[in-house]
């Protein structure tokens, strides 16, 4: 075992990982304060730093992943009840839940004064610096004159790897399916080497995207000033993952009745598990959803696990759910992946049901040129060219005030970071009214990051 010889990140993945639950416990109006480590998120952070110990095995093998970890805070703050809900492997499985069993007494969750019992999802990421000793990595790919490119194109790699791709037949019966992306380097001659897991599914998907990345033929390396270089590059492998967006369709997938029938749909059926109720479980989760052609709707996994009671029920209703009108491509049915949320015990207005939605002070307008002046663009990101669209999400309360920011698609943890902190900076806005009175609302709010021609001449 060895101390200090990885990376433990909890970045922008774990702030909105905990940034959600606190949403979604707040969100009922005599939430007073969520349970928190001692300290808060940092010292959280300072916690697992100091006590996590990498197993040594893992660190041969190049294994790496988020372990998520599903914890009870109890009414005296100790950490109760500890298992894993979405695993990596037994190795680093094992050394989360066994530091998680370590932390000191939390600041338990106050509801109307008194402590309460709760359900904590805690996200454990172990990443290896440099793993697969391939060197430092000397360019990135804007630096390149040009890019390495897998014999006969993207097309051609693409696909390379659905002719060669096995999907594990557990897999497909355990309905484990997702997104694997590979960090991969491509050497001066060619050589293709797998160097670990960016974004990890499932153990079993994770193999088997390493292993067809790893058999790939050399490639077409990057040239810099004429000589070939080295270059690190990430190539995502799908599994049972559709082929379309929504924003590519003619026309969305299609509940009958429509969202609102949906909700009534899922309200009327959901059954709230006793055990997870007298345990004070609560919050919503994210159900990786697949509409067929034919509308048939199949749960293809958990986006977001709150705990293993409520994960079961929501794939449970979900499944039992009846066609949907399918998404239309070109005057054609296409196969489509959706995330449906369920709610369990939170208790939240809907946009739609407000008689005045929330508005930031002035209007929308004056909401923009707020961020176009309050938001400072990460020197290192633009040095890097990320840009792009963070869309986060907040409870505006009764009286204006922003609480629970969350990320909720992410960008690059610079950006999201930077869109979580002006959001927190803004005034008070003008609540939502339901019924003549000032209701608490969630609000979602995107917000786009482009080089300023400032930052990009450098």
């Amino acid at each position: 075992m060895k101390r200090f010889l990885f990376l433990l990140i909890f970045s922008a993945f774990y702030l909105a990982t905990v940034r959600a639950q606190e949403a979604h416990r707040n969100s009922m109006s005599n939430v007073d304060q969520s349970a928190e480590f001692p300290g808060g998120r940092k010292a959280m952070l300072k916690f697992f730093a100091e006590n996590v110990v990498y197993p040594e095995e893992a660190l041969k093998q190049d294994i790496q992943g988020c372990v998520r970890i599903s914890a009870t805070i109890d009414k005296d703050g100790s950490v109760k009840n500890v298992e894993v809900v979405e695993s990596v492997h037994p190795l680093l499985d094992a050394e989360a839940v066994r530091v998680v069993k370590q932390m000191p007494k939390w600041n338990p969750e106050m509801m109307d004064g008194k402590p309460m019992s709760v359900c904590q999802t805690i996200p454990v990421t172990f990443k290896i610096p440099n793993p697969v000793n391939f060197g430092v990595n000397e360019h990135t790919v804007n630096d390149l004159d040009s890019k390495p490119e897998f014999p006969g194109g993207i097309e051609a790699s693409k696909k390379y790897i659905a002719e060669n791709l096995i999907y594990p037949e557990e897999a497909k019966r355990q309905g484990i399916c997702g997104r694997v992306l590979v960090v991969t380097g491509i050497d001066r001659d060619g050589t293709v080497k797998v160097l670990g897991i960016e974004k990890s599914v499932h153990p079993l998907l994770d193999e088997e995207a390493k292993r067809v990345i790893s058999s790939m033929p050399k490639w077409k390396p990057g040239i810099k000033d004429g000589k070939p270089m080295r270059l690190k590059t990430t190539i995502p492998v799908n599994f049972g993952v559709a082929e379309h967006t929504v924003n590519d369709l003619d026309s969305k997938p299609e509940f009958p009745g429509g969202i609102e029938a949906s909700k009534k749909y899922i309200a009327e059926n959901l059954i709230y598990p006793e055990k997870a109720k007298r345990q004070g479980i609560r919050g919503r989760v994210l159900v990786v959803t697949g509409i067929d052609r034919d509308g048939t709707v199949k749960v293809l996994g958990i986006e977001k696990s709150v705990h293993p009671l409520l994960d079961e029920e929501a794939k449970r209703v979900i499944s039992s759910m009846p066609k949907w009108k399918p998404g239309i491509k070109d005057g054609k049915p296409v196969r489509l992946k959706i995330t449906i949320p369920v709610n369990f015990g939170v208790a939240e207005h809907s946009i739609d049901e407000l008689d005045r939605k929330p508005e930031f002070p002035g209007g929308l307008d004056v909401c923009i040129k707020y961020l176009a002046v309050n938001v400072k663009y990460p020197k290192e990101a633009a040095k890097r060219k990320i840009q792009g669209r963070v869309i986060v999400d907040f409870v505006v309360n009764k009286d204006g005030s922003i609480t629970d920011v969350n990320v909720v698609k992410p960008v690059h943890y610079l950006l999201d970071e930077e869109a979580v902190r002006v959001v927190k900076t803004m005034p008070k806005w003008n609540p939502g009214i339901l019924d003549g009175k000032p209701v608490r609302v969630r609000y979602t709010l995107p917000i786009n990051f482009k080089i300023p021609a400032s930052l990009s001449a450098r």
